[in-house]
């Protein structure tokens, strides 16, 4: 009869030491580039989640942005899946935790994951992580995650915001369609963008700042965002601070006159 172990966090402290965000990041893929089947991932797990936990810390690139481990399978694929996407959640928690979302959760007894007067309850967390929801209901039932936020994640996104991620990169061609004639909207949008830098050159030199604000915009084309909300995630696509909401709405408009061209 299988057992399953009691799941607890690699590491929530002695992180070593301090590391600028570029070395964090490329000492993250590079431990990601290790994972390729299923028994590797405990062999590199604590590191995975060291680095993932230190940029959490940074405040700056959010889990759904970084390198992680694909779908792994195997003998041990189910069990290693099941760890996988338990780390995943308590990063998800933290990133929210250290960027002081003060979330307020419809199930009451997860309430402490989000009080940002204390240090992160990583106990709290591994018993939330082990709990058999699916991702929608995860974060939309229990926790009551605003759209805003999931898109930030990677293991609490709804399959709306999911799939909305995916088809921006995605054409018709790619997805199998017998549509043709629709390339994405991602390579519309850099199309655009190289169409405005031959105008501007000056353009050139910022061209993954206007990559990113012209993604945000389009994952968040709805009424139910703003502009602050567009700049946001176009910050913690990159890793930066967010643009000054003034200049992000006029470099967005400029955007705009040349993306309607091609629309």
């Amino acid at each position: 009869m299988h057992t399953e172990t009691k799941y607890v966090f690699p590491c929530k402290d002695d992180l070593g030491i301090e590391q600028d965000q570029n070395s964090l990041c490329n000492g993250l893929a590079t431990v990601v580039e290790k994972i390729k089947n299923p028994h590797i991932y405990t062999d590199h797990r604590r590191e995975y989640c060291r680095l993932s936990i230190l940029l959490n810390e940074a405040q700056l690139l959010a889990p759904g942005f970084r390198p992680y481990p694909v779908n792994l399978f195997g003998n041990s694929g189910f069990d290693v899946q099941n760890l996988i996407q338990r780390d995943r959640i308590i990063i998800d928690l933290h990133w929210l935790h250290e960027r002081g979302e003060c979330l307020i959760p419809n199930e009451a007894t997860w309430a402490p994951l989000f009080d940002v007067s204390k240090s992160f309850d990583f106990e709290k967390a591994e018993q939330f992580a082990q709990r058999p929801y699916t991702d929608d209901v995860r974060a939309n039932e229990i926790l009551s995650i605003p759209p805003r936020l999931q898109f930030q994640l990677r293991a609490m996104r709804e399959k709306e915001i999911e799939q909305r991620i995916k088809d921006y990169s995605t054409s018709r061609r790619q997805r199998g369609s017998a549509e043709s004639g629709r390339i994405s909207q991602e390579a519309i949008d850099l199309k655009a963008i190289n169409h405005w830098g031959d105008k501007k050159p000056v353009i050139r030199k910022h061209v993954e700042k206007h990559k990113a604000n012209a993604k945000a915009q389009a994952l968040m084309s709805s009424s139910l965002y703003s502009f602050s909300d567009m700049c946001e995630l176009s910050a913690v696509m990159r890793g930066e601070k967010p643009e000054d909401l003034k200049n992000f709405k006029a470099n967005l408009a400029s955007f705009n006159k040349y993306r309607e061209q091609f629309s």
